[in-house]
C-alpha cells in the first residue's frame, strides 16, 4: 500500500489489520472525519493525527497512539482540535500542537498518557518516577523552548553528585552504590532525548534537541546472576510456606523464561500454548515493537497448567490483581521480602533474565541461540554473555591446537 491513499472508512478491526510499510511511513485518511489520519511506521507503531495547515504550514498534529479500540475517542478529539483551529485558536500551551510553548511537565504528562502507557507498558512507571523525582523539580515548569543544553548538563551532573554524596556520608552504607547515580543520570538524559524528539515530531517545536552533545557517564556492565552456591537458598526460600503462591510462580516463570518483569505481569492466557510449549508476547508490549516468542521449558509448562486449573473463568490474565489494568503492576515488595528470606542481596528481578542466559552460556549454548531466547534483535546485545561462554571456545582452540601438533609430528615424520 502506498503512503498516499484514498480515504478509508476507519474501523478498529480495519486499523488493527493494517500492515506496516517496508520502509518510511504509511498515512491513511479517515473518510468520516476530515483531517483524521493514521500514521503507521515501518516498525508497526500506529498513531492518530490531525492533518491541518497551521499558519500556512502542513502539520500532522498528534492525537493519540492507536490502542486497538480508541477510534471513537480519536475522532472526537480530531473534531475538537479542528474546531479550535477554525476558531483561530493557536493552542498555545496545548502540547498536542504547541509543544514548544508548553511547560516540560505539562508536555510529559500528556506524553505519558498518550504514548508511553500504550507503547511502553513495561517502563512507563519507571519513566514517571524518574521524571517526578529528578526532572520535574528542576525543569518541569520551563517551556521546552527555554530549556538549553547547559540546563541539562547541570542536571546530569547534579544527579550523579547527589549519589556520590550519599555514598560518602557517614553512617550505614546506602543500598545503591555510587555508579547507580551515574546510571540514573544517563537514564534521565535518555528520557529527555525521547521527549524532545517526540516534541519535534508531534508539535510545532522546531528547536534542537538540547540533550545532544551532553556526554553520558561511562557505566560498568552489571554481571550479576544467580550463582551455583546461591541456588539452594534461592529454591529453599521459594518452597518455604511463607512465600505466597503468586510470588513463587512469578519468580519461577521469570527464571525459566528469562522474560522481562513487565511482560510477565501482563501475561495473558490467550498468548500461552502449553501444547506448543510457547508463549507469544504481543508486539505492542515489547521493546522492539515485534512479537517475541518464548519457548516454555517443562517446569514452566507444568507451572502454567497448575495455575490454569485455579484460574477464574473469563479472567484473561495469568497474574490477575486488583488494579486498574486487572493484572499485577508491582512486584517490589514481594521481591524484597523473598530476598530477605533467601538471605540474598544485590539481586534484582531483572537479574533472573541474566541468570537464564548466563547458565545457557556456561552450558555452551551459542550466543545466537541465547539471543533468540531473550528476544534480542542485535547480536551486540547478547555479546555481554560471551565472556562466560569460554569453555566451548577453549575446547575448540585445544582441538585445533592438537590438530596442528599432530600435523607437525606428521611433517617431522615425512622430513626424516
Amino acid at each position: 500500500m502506498s503512503s498516499k491513499s484514498e480515504p478509508l472508512r476507519f474501523t478498529n478491526p480495519k486499523l488493527k489489520a493494517v500492515c506496516p510499510p517496508d520502509k518510511g511511513r504509511l498515512y491513511l485518511r479517515d473518510s468520516l472525519v476530515p483531517g483524521l489520519i493514521l500514521d503507521v511506521t515501518s516498525k508497526g507503531a500506529k498513531t492518530f493525527r490531525l492533518y491541518k495547515k497551521v499558519n500556512g504550514r502542513p502539520r500532522r498534529i498528534f492525537i493519540a497512539a492507536f490502542t486497538g479500540d480508541n477510534l471513537t475517542e480519536a475522532r472526537n478529539e480530531a473534531k475538537i482540535l479542528s474546531g479550535k483551529l477554525a476558531a483561530g485558536a493557536d493552542l498555545e500551551g496545548d502540547v498536542v500542537s504547541r509543544g514548544g510553548g508548553a511547560a516540560l511537565g505539562v508536555y510529559f504528562d500528556r506524553w505519558i498518557e498518550r504514548y508511553a502507557k500504550p507503547h511502553r507498558p513495561g517502563t512507563w512507571r519507571h519513566d514517571q518516577q524518574l521524571f517526578d523525582g529528578h526532572i520535574r523539580p528542576v525543569l518541569g515548569n520551563r517551556p521546552l523552548r527555554a530549556i538549553q543544553q547547559r540546563h541539562i548538563r547541570a542536571l546530569h551532573a547534579q544527579i550523579a553528585e547527589k549519589a556520590r554524596a550519599r555514598v560518602a556520608a557517614p553512617g550505614p552504607a546506602p543500598k545503591r552504590k555510587d555508579s547507580a547515580g551515574q546510571r540514573t543520570a544517563n537514564r534521565m538524559l535518555q528520557l529527555l532525548s525521547i521527549l524532545f524528539n517526540c516534541a519535534r515530531e508531534w508539535s510545532d517545536y522546531n528547536g534542537d534537541n538540547p540533550t545532544s552533545g551532553v556526554r553520558r557517564f561511562k557505566e560498568g556492565r552489571r554481571e550479576r546472576y544467580l550463582l551455583q552456591d546461591e541456588a539452594p537458598r534461592f529454591f529453599e526460600a521459594l518452597a518455604a510456606p511463607e512465600t505466597p503462591l503468586d510470588t513463587r510462580d512469578f519468580i519461577l516463570l521469570g527464571l525459566f523464561t528469562g522474560a522481562r518483569r513487565g511482560n510477565l505481569m501482563a501475561m495473558r492466557w490467550a498468548d500461552v500454548s502449553t501444547e506448543a510449549r510457547l508463549w507469544t508476547i504481543p508486539a505492542e508490549t515489547t521493546k522492539t515493537d515485534r512479537p517475541y516468542y518464548v519457548p516454555l521449558v517443562p517446569p514452566a509448562v507444568a507451572l502454567i497448567e497448575e495455575r490454569k486449573k485455579t484460574a477464574v473463568n473469563g479472567m484473561p490474565w495469568v497474574f490477575p490483581a486488583a488494579s486498574a489494568s486487572g493484572h499485577m503492576v508491582s512486584f517490589q515488595k514481594q521481591w524484597a521480602a523473598f530476598l530477605a528470606r533467601a538471605g540474598l542481596s544485590d539481586l534484582r528481578f531483572h537479574d533472573l533474565r541474566h541468570t537464564l542466559a548466563s547458565w545457557q552460556a556456561i552450558a555452551g549454548t551459542s550466543l545466537a541461540i541465547i539471543g533468540r531466547g531473550l528476544g534480542h534483535n542485535s547480536p551486540t546485545t547478547t555479546n555481554r554473555y560471551a565472556h562466560i561462554n569460554v569453555d566451548p571456545v577453549r575446547a575448540s582452540m585445544e582441538q585445533a591446537a592438537g590438530a596442528l601438533l599432530r600435523a607437525a609430528d606428521t611433517t617431522r615424520e615425512i622430513n626424516r
